[in-house]
């Protein structure tokens, strides 16, 4: 869990929590109770979790969101995610392949309104899959679908230990006015790299600290 004593003060408030597949029951329960207790504001979990975390839940204001993975069936995600959000999730954050973003995007544009109707749109993209020249074209295809939050995983990119600065340096001065959602990061519990990339938001933009989200694992 999120240990807010071991964490410098200027990112605790904007960390929020992702809890893998793996956890059971009465794991869920635990985590619940810390949600409630430090305030988290957003919680993902996989979309079989999402009623029992509900339960405990309901009556915070924390967002529930389910996480779905290298969706490729649209119908089938459609019919997933009207399910989550009768159990009472917030949003959906969808895994994308980069190279399947803009078919996707075609195909969920024409039911985006009628399926996120007072719900949050996540795009989670792997950076490990996008070149310094495609972001553009990934700020014009979220833009497309009208995404509220664009989630980037680092996951792989820390693993193979690439120039992790020299990336989000790249994201950001490309991001510019192109995207005014939130913008949330998966870095695990590096804590370290969370640190890094906050303070080059400082650095280079500023204006959109307000609605940055670090998830890190429970």
């Amino acid at each position: 869990m999120i240990d807010a004593e071991t964490i410098f003060d200027e990112v605790k408030d904007i960390l929020v929590l992702e809890c893998p597949t793996t956890q059971c029951g009465t794991d869920l329960i635990s985590i619940a109770e810390e949600v409630v207790k430090q305030n988290i504001p957003i919680i993902s979990v996989p979309p079989e979790s999402v009623e029992m975390i509900w339960a405990w839940l309901e009556k915070t204001p924390t967002k529930i969101m389910a996480r779905f993975d290298k969706v490729t069936d649209i119908s089938e995600l459609s019919k997933q995610i009207n399910s989550i959000f009768k159990k009472g999730a917030s949003g959906a954050q969808v895994s994308v392949p980069y190279s399947s973003l803009s078919s996707f995007i075609s195909e969920m544009t024409p039911i985006r309104d009628d399926l996120f109707f007072n719900k949050i749109l996540s795009i989670c993209l792997d950076v490990d899959e996008i070149n310094p020249l495609d972001w553009e074209d990934v700020f014009l295809q979220i833009k497309n679908i009208r995404a509220d939050v664009l989630l980037l995983d680092f996951h792989n990119d820390i693993k193979k230990n690439h120039d992790f600065v020299g990336r989000i340096y790249g994201f950001l001065t490309t991001l510019e006015n192109r995207f005014d959602g939130e913008l949330h990061f998966s870095l695990g519990n590096d804590y370290e790299k969370i640190e890094q990339v906050w303070r080059l938001i400082q650095k280079i933009r500023p204006e959109i600290s307000k609605n940055i989200k670090f998830f890190v694992n429970s």
